[in-house]
Parts: structure tokens; C-alpha cells; sequence
């Protein structure tokens, strides 16, 4: 229904005659595939795994304990050997998919092993070893985005699961350990895996995943301060942070050697994001220890929360700006949204009455209005980014 209502577009336009707007139809009927029944096959599939996972839970605690991981071991058998045979014929969709699998069944065997044999440890212990035996193998067998990101939600789920167990990282740098050093060694790991043959779509995918994760990570201390929970947990581990963004200069540096620009503009939007945070809180601190202009007559923090909300706009103003010169349309469309949403914010924020919030709003609104008209002129004279050799 989409290609056809897409073809007619085109054909209204003028970029396809009638010839074409028939073979590409003929050729769509013969393709296409019956959506509906594939879900309902797959939910049936869904059902009888279910069905499965059911049955073995009601009659758990009488199973023996070496049939269990003998079961466990022959289905990871049967699915590497599975695996196996995708990659020797060459059916790349197959083969991810199955290496996703078995890269979840790794975990349960894991977590199975530990429960049979009564094993001492923890959870981030279990999660460290499931990693550790996964990722050589990820990075030998797949070559998909979905298996990147298959691979990063697992070393994202195992951090988080071990991160209160790293006490110095909870107690003395909780923002920065729980939302910097993940987004920037995401990024690291993927302009590393950028480098290595046959490597560049996961790196794409991961430094994706990751430039999401920094922008979340800059815009934190807005938030913070917004919600008056104090600047003092923004102030520590600026320094190691500061560190762990530098230490990816120089992957960036091959990435640009080898791939013509690899991961430049993401590591420039870390280094970005890192001066926000600091920035921020300089700008904060300076402001009230100045004194009369940080506070109002209320006992609120207009003014700081004024300056504080200009270097945020200020950092997605350049998000919007290198988004533009990496040919990122929905990057850049993204940071206009997310300005407009901001300075719409102030104004609701910043005036006190009724009439005068209807004012304000209706002056914000007519700046979101131009700054969105703005934006669509220069995302017309945007190019479309080429796909990834």
C-alpha cells in the first residue's frame, strides 16, 4: 500500500513514467510478503516457546540437575551448529539472528550453571563472564547493526547491574559514572570496532546508539539544576570524565585516516558535551557567588536558571550546526526540536500571571514558529547523507 501510494507521488512528479511505475508494481506484487500471516505465524511460535518455558518451570524441582545442562548444552549445540551452516551458505539475516540466540542462551547457561552447582558470586559477576565469553565471538561472527546493538544493550544491562557494587564510582561520582563513562565508552568501543574489517556498519550502529547516550548525558545538569536536586552531584569526577572523552581523540584520528571522517564528528560532540557539563556548573557557581543577580525575590534562581538554560540552548545550537556538516538531516531536525522546546520552556517559566504567561507563550510560539521555518530551508539544502561503503 506505501510503495504504491509512493509510486503514484512519483509518477505525478515526474520522475517515473509509466513503463517504470508498472514494472516496479509487477514486481511489488510478485515480492510482497503477506505481513499479517508472518505475525501470526510468529505468534504462534511465541505461543509454543511459552508453552515450553511453562512446562519445564511447573516440573523444575524434579528435574536433575545434569539433565538440565544437558539440555541446555544440546540446545546451544544445535543452534551453533545452526549458525554454522547460515554463515557457510551464506543467508547473513539467518545468521544473526542466530548468533543473537545463542548469545542469550550463553546468559542462561551461565546463570543456570550457578544455580545447579550452588556457586558463590553475584550477578555482575555472572554478567562480566557472559561478556567476556561473548564479545570475541560477536565481533568474529556478526556484521549487523541489530547484532551491535543486541551487544550493546548487554554490556549496558551488565554495568548497570554491577554498578552498585563499585562503591567508589556510587559514593563520590554517581552522575558521572551513571551517565558519562557508559555514553563515552559506547562511543570508544564503537570508532574501535569502526577500525577493524568488516566492522564499519557495527560501528556506525554503535557510535549512533552512543552520540544518543552523550546528548543525554550533556543535557543532565540542566535538568539537575531545574529541578533544584544541587549542583554538588555534577561537580565530581569532572576530571576522569574530561579523560575518558580525550581517549577518544585518537581512534577518531584513524577513523579519519582510514574511512575519510570515521567518528570525527561524534568525538567533537563528546569533547562539546563534556565543556556543557563543566560550563554549566562554572556558570552556576560563579552566579550565586556573585550574589544579587542569582536570586530573586522569592528565593528562587531565575537568573542562574536564565544562564544555565542559554548554555544549553548553546549546545544544541552546535549539535544543530555539526549535524548539518555531517549531512545528518534527522540529527539536526532532532536539535532544532529540542531548542524550540527550550526556549517555548522559558517562556511559560518566566512569567509569573496569567496574561502575562498568554503573552509569553504567544512570543514563544512565534519563535518556535520561525526558528522551525528556518530550519526547514536549511534541511531542504541538505544533501542526503550517501549510504556506508
Amino acid at each position: 500500500m506505501f510503495v504504491n501510494r509512493n509510486l503514484e507521488r512519483w509518477h505525478g512528479a515526474g520522475l517515473l513514467d509509466d513503463a517504470a511505475r508498472d514494472r516496479i508494481r509487477a514486481w511489488e506484487a510478485v515480492h510482497a510478503r503477506p505481513v499479517w500471516l508472518w505475525a501470526l505465524a510468529g505468534m504462534g511460535v511465541f505461543a509454543v516457546a511459552l508453552g515450553v518455558v511453562a512446562l519445564v518451570a511447573a516440573n523444575w524441582g524434579g528435574i536433575p540437575g545434569s539433565v538440565k545442562i544437558g539440555g541446555h548444552l544440546t540446545l546451544d549445540s544445535l543452534v551453533a551448529v545452526a549458525l554454522f551452516a547460515a554463515w557457510r551458505a551464506d543467508r547473513p539475516r539467518t545468521r544473526e539472528l542466530l548468533a543473537l540466540l545463542l548469545f542469550g542462551l550463553v546468559l542462561s547457561g551461565v546463570a543456570l550453571i550457578g544455580q545447579v552447582y550452588q556457586l558463590g558470586g553475584t550477578a555482575w559477576q555472572a554478567m562480566l563472564l557472559w561478556m567476556l565469553v561473548c564479545t570475541p565471538f560477536m565481533l568474529l561472527v556478526t556484521r549487523s547493526g541489530l547484532a551491535a546493538l543486541g551487544w550493546q544493550f548487554g554490556a549496558i544491562a551488565a554495568y548497570a547491574v554491577a554498578l552498585p557494587s563499585i562503591d567508589m564510582a556510587t559514593a563520590h561520582d554517581p552522575v558521572m559514572a551513571l551517565a558519562w563513562l557508559p555514553a563515552v565508552a559506547l562511543l570508544a568501543f564503537g570508532l574501535g570496532r569502526g577500525l577493524l574489517p568488516g566492522g564499519r556498519v557495527q560501528g556506525r550502529w554503535m557510535e549512533g546508539l552512543a552520540v544518543f547516550g552523550i546528548l543525554a548525558a550533556a543535557s543532565l545538569p540542566q535538568i539537575v539544576l531545574r529541578l533544584d536536586i544541587g549542583p554538588a552531584i555534577l561537580r565530581p569526577g569532572l576530571g576522569w570524565g574530561l579523560a575518558a572523552t580525550l581517549a577518544c581523540v585518537p581512534l577518531a584520528v584513524l577513523g579519519r585516516r582510514l574511512h575519510r571522517g570515521h567518528g570525527t564528528a561524534s568525538v567533537l560532540l563528546a569533547v562539546a558535551g563534556w565543556a556543557t557539563w563543566a560550563v554549566t556548573l562554572g556558570v552556576w557557581d560563579g552566579l550565586h557567588a556573585a550574589g544579587d543577580w542569582a536570586e530573586t525575590s522569592s528565593g528562587g534562581t531565575d537568573g542562574a536558571q536564565f544562564a544555565v538554560a542559554l548554555v544549553f540552548i548553546a549546545f544544541w545550537g552546535f549539535v544543530s550546526w555539526l549535524a548539518l556538516r555531517s549531512g545528518r538531516r534527522n540529527l539536526f531536525a532532532g536539535a532544532l526540536a529540542v531548542i524550540m522546546l527550550r526556549v517555548l520552556l522559558f517562556y511559560w517559566e518566566a512569567f509569573g500571571s496569567l496574561l502575562s504567561t498568554g503573552l509569553g507563550l504567544l512570543v514563544g510560539g512565534v519563535v518556535c514558529i520561525g526558528l522551525a521555518a528556518l530550519g526547514w530551508q536549511i534541511v531542504r539544502k541538505v544533501p542526503m547523507p550517501a549510504a556506508a561503503q
